[in-house]
């Protein structure tokens, strides 16, 4: 069943990248800023409890700990995932996205 979900988001010409901490770049962190605060926005009708600088400080403080996980569609991200790594274990999933009307596009990023 997973592997129909999978393919329902490449299906929609959506395209799911993973990024290492020290490789995300300052127009990733913009983006997960972004979508984080739409994400709650839209959510709880606030920006977040989280900073645009909490998520500089994790990125800078502990990179080899990260992974990010992006949507493109149309090579502009439309939602991302950040994650904190402890050998083969993910951990927080912090979420959001710019558009989330695409099926299963949260389940593929965040499950």
């Amino acid at each position: 069943m997973v592997m129909k979900e999978r393919q329902a988001v490449t299906a929609q010409g959506i395209n799911i990248s993973w990024t290492v901490g020290r490789q995300i770049s300052t127009a990733q962190l913009d983006e997960i800023f972004i979508s984080y605060q739409l994400t709650y926005l839209k959510r709880s009708r606030h920006h977040g409890y989280l900073s645009r600088d909490f998520f500089q400080q994790v990125i800078t403080s502990i990179p080899d700990k990260l992974r990010l996980c992006c949507a493109y569609l149309n090579h502009e991200i439309i939602a991302t995932s950040l994650y904190l790594v402890d050998g083969d274990t993910l951990y927080g999933r912090y979420w959001g996205a710019i558009e989330d009307s695409y099926d299963f596009l949260h389940f593929e990023l965040c499950y």
